[in-house]
């Protein structure tokens, strides 16, 4: 319920304060931060304690298989944050009696025979749940149980569910020859004929196999064959498929062994004797990458007189089992994970999935500090030693040096005076590749590190337009024709089912980034493929409710999934809805623009026709399905006729979207003024309160959207405002999660964390504060917030890419604060029909704010600023 003044009951009353200070003072009760590379395939995180989670997908804490976490008991923890925006170093303070407490968690930069997996699955790198095709399991654990004493990883099991093949790519160096060893047990079937399969090495022999006939239930067996790099591409290709003659056509593998010489007798194979010494060991059922260490440096300062004496703890807890071999001063979890420390590990008591590692006592002396170095050896294929203090403390310089002048990221694409806000946007860049993914050899950008490690076709269009956006459009080309890849005969995409809007959001995608590139021919080359969406999202105009002259949706679509708050798939829903109405427009609104620009007028023309149809039965319907919300404001709630009786804020992401990116409002339309207004009297802590999944939270990153329809309908002022909202809702380390309570109201929490779609959408709105497309025109300073405009100030865009190409301006504000130069040079492309540039009431040009200049020009315009 909503109360006058946009305060919403039960929630604490908070008036907005035009401040523009980041402190996060809405940050979410607890939270888990990346501290991995880009584009790395092993994505463990760390939590607000400074442990470690690794595994996600597990029955350990936090959906994780297991946490490492470094206790220091009696001590009480004051604050996180990064060393720096840019490297991903997690530092956690806490203090105990006389005892300052600081943990550096971070990821050892690889060394370069580090950074490869000689052995790597084809397709099933990432053992996820999402939308990248077909749910297939890739990975079981504790599958088979042999009956005899072999190696662990008899005992589960890669898996292909629907029949396709399990492949694997060898890496091999100048010795292309090579023995693999194959091995099974066959854990579900005792009779032959059952789970018959084909195995073949590329330049080798095939072999049709039967592991339960040639060897039986639960009965490991090898089989072996030899092959080598026929094609010269440095791999060798070895696949696992059913055959025709198989009933359960299931195809499961256990191990994998490969070696440039013979291979060693089956005994020293299956015993796991060879594991180590194999040029390449695959145990199937575990998800294996190259070599990582995760580090935990924990820093004892002694603020005492006295010397004190303290035990360093750390606390394994979850799914895999805990190994402690004290000769060794090594605890192994799992197969893929051991833990050392600089210091002795004296004792481990396991209690249940709970496990507790003692280490000798530290003895600190008064005024010093003392340091315990953790390391978290993961997939290492032999012994491997821990770091002492001093080479953990290099390890840590050089993973700083590394993220701050090495990491390939397009930091310099921005520059904002405001040093908060800076930092905001260098995290936000980083978390995007941190988060992103490399499948099928391209870069794929993933929401999230965890359940959101997936392809969505809404989330992805506005993450490959930011990446576009940074100047890294072969990145987001890579990732819009993994897009494509999922279109359907018919032209449709629904990687979500009824999930119409997938259409328009993909035809828009492909055809922003074509302009933002400026690239002609690259849209040539993907033309049939919106022409046939187009199709598509016609035909469906035709289908189910948009048929029936008495339905609400008659001539415009079926009823569909809305997504952000509401799914409309439920038993009692399933009803005509405006979200994928939006979408469709929007995308069929820009092909028209793409067949005009790339001379297709017929099509141009045809298409024209249709969109008007569509566009005047769905203003029909909204005027039919105008309500008043009880402060007055006329708005179209996003079910028709508001037959489920949401709140008027409910689930108006895609409402949001048309106003901008979609453009299909002006700044006069009613729908668009009295939506937005019942948007706005929802605010609660600067945000939009029950507008997405949780009816009593906060969607971080819808700031964004509602920022964006702000600053399209001229309140420029309120949006940049709402930036500043958007960054207070993150935490100390500079990361969102997808929903969370308002502060005071609970821990409560929706979705995946680090959240990058909210990483892009910061990015986004910050960017457009500074330019902004409006139809044919770009529109430059038109939201810059006052407090940038301060005395030597500079604002900077370097390269950014707009709708009509990129653009590269400057803003610096004379050292007296008097005057400011604008420097703008030519866009690199020729569709702008104007720049516009917005002074607003803090600077004047010969006694003017807005001054329309040639875009093909370059231009150096002095600003005089007023007091």
């Amino acid at each position: 319920m909503v109360l006058s003044g946009g305060v919403v009951a039960g929630t604490p009353s908070d008036p907005i304060a035009n401040d523009k200070k980041i402190d996060f003072k809405y940050s979410l009760p607890w939270w888990q931060s990346s501290p991995n590379m880009p584009d790395d395939p092993d994505k463990p995180l760390v939590g607000k304690e400074g442990q470690f989670f690794y595994d996600f997908g597990g029955g350990g804490p936090r959906k994780f298989a297991f946490s490492v976490t470094p206790v220091i008991e009696g001590a009480q923890w004051k604050k996180q944050e990064t060393i720096t925006a840019k490297t991903p170093i997690i530092q956690t303070w806490w203090e105990d009696t006389h005892l300052e407490i600081r943990t550096d968690a971070f990821i050892a930069i690889p060394r370069e025979d580090e950074m490869l997996v000689r052995l790597d699955r084809v397709g099933g790198e990432i053992a996820i749940a999402g939308y990248d095709g077909p749910k297939v399991k890739r990975h079981v654990r504790n599958w088979a149980k042999p009956r005899s004493a072999v190696d662990a990883s008899f005992s589960s099991i890669a898996l292909s569910e629907d029949a396709r093949p399990i492949e694997y790519n060898l890496r091999v160096g100048d010795d292309k020859l090579v023995e693999v060893v194959l091995g099974f047990c066959e854990g579900y079937w005792a009779e032959a004929g059952k789970r018959v399969m084909e195995i073949s090495v590329e330049g080798g022999e095939k072999k049709n196999i039967d592991p339960a006939r040639d060897f039986g239930k639960n009965a490991p067996g090898l089989y072996r064959l030899k092959g080598r790099d026929v094609n010269n591409d440095g791999r060798v290709h070895i696949k696992v498929s059913s055959s025709e003659n198989a009933s359960d056509k299931t195809v499961v593998l256990n191990s994998l062994w490969a070696f440039s010489g013979d291979a060693p007798a089956d005994d020293v194979i299956m015993s796991g004797q060879a594991n180590d010494t194999a040029y390449a060991f695959a145990d199937c059922g575990v998800v294996r990458f190259a070599t990582r260490r995760g580090v935990c440096v924990i820093h004892l300062t002694n603020t005492s007189t006295q010397e004190i004496t303290r035990s360093v703890k750390v606390k394994i807890e979850g799914e895999y089992p805990v190994d402690f071999r004290k000769n060794k001063n090594l605890v192994s979890i799992g197969s893929t994970t051991d833990l050392q420390a600089s210091h002795a590990i004296t004792s481990c008591e396991q209690k249940e999935k709970v496990c507790t590692v003692e280490l000798a006592p530290v003895e600190i002396p008064a005024g010093q500090t003392r340091i315990v170095a953790l390391t978290i050896h993961r997939y290492g294929r032999a012994p491997m030693q821990p770091y002492t203090v001093e080479q953990a403390l290099a390890e840590t310089a050089r993973a700083w040096n590394w993220w701050e002048n090495q990491a390939d990221l397009p930091w310099d694409r921005i520059q904002i005076p405001d040093p908060a806000i800076q930092q905001m946007l260098h995290s936000c860049i980083r978390n995007l590749w941190q988060a992103r993914d490399i499948k099928k050899e391209l870069p794929a950008f993933h929401v999230g590190p965890t359940m959101y490690r997936c392809l969505w076709i809404v989330d992805g269009a506005f993450m490959l337009e930011t990446a576009a956006m940074l100047g890294r459009a072969k990145d987001a080309r890579a990732g819009i024709d993994y897009m494509l890849s999922f279109q359907e005969d018919d032209g449709g995409f629904q990687l979500k089912a009824r999930y119409w809007k997938e259409g328009g959001l993909v035809m828009w995608t492909v055809i922003r980034h074509a302009m933002m590139t400026n690239d002609k021919e690259w849209l040539r080359e993907r033309w049939p493929s919106m022409v046939k969406t187009f199709a598509w999202l016609k035909s469906l105009r035709n289908l189910e409710g948009a048929a029936d002259k008495n339905a609400l949706e008659y001539r415009l679509l079926p009823w569909g999934d809305i997504d952000g708050g509401i799914s409309n798939t439920g038993e009692n829903q399933k009803k005509g809805e405006y979200s994928n109405i939006y979408w469709s427009l929007i995308g069929m609104k820009s092909a028209i623009q793409a067949a005009q620009w790339l001379g297709e007028e017929d099509t141009a023309r045809a298409w024209q026709a249709e969109y008007d149809d569509f566009d005047a039965t769905f203003r029909k319907a909204a005027k039919r399905d105008l309500k008043a919300d009880q402060h007055g404001n006329k708005y179209l709630p996003i079910i028709m006729g508001d037959v489920l009786k949401v709140t008027p804020q409910r689930a108006q992401w895609a409402f949001c979207h048309a106003v901008y990116p979609g453009q299909l409002f002006s700044k006069e339309d009613p729908v668009a003024v009295g939506t937005l207004n019942a948007i706005k009297a929802a605010e609660c802590q600067g945000l939009i309160y029950g507008t997405g999944w949780d009816s009593q939270g906060i969607w971080t990153y819808f700031a964004s959207f509602y920022g964006h329809a702000l600053l399209w309908q001229g309140q420029g002022e309120k949006a940049a405002q709402v930036l500043y909202d958007f960054a207070n809702h993150a935490v100390p380390t500079r990361v969102w999660r997808e929903e969370q309570r308002p502060v005071g109201k609970g821990g409560h929490e929706v979705g995946d964390m680090p959240h990058n779609w909210a990483s892009a959408e910061f990015i986004r709105l910050a960017v457009h504060l500074l330019q902004i497309d409006r139809g044919d025109e770009l529109h430059l300073l038109e939201a810059i917030p006052k407090e940038w405009l301060k005395p030597g100030m500079v604002t900077r865009l370097n390269g950014v890419a707009t709708p009509f190409g990129s653009l590269t301006m400057k803003l610096n504000v004379s050292d007296d604060g008097k005057t400011a130069k604008l420097i703008v040079e030519p866009l690199t492309g020729p569709r702008c029909q104007k720049l516009v540039v917005h002074l607003g009431d803090w600077g004047s040009v010969d006694n003017g704010s807005i001054q329309s200049l040639n875009p093909r020009e370059r231009h150096v315009i002095s600003i005089q600023i007023r007091e």
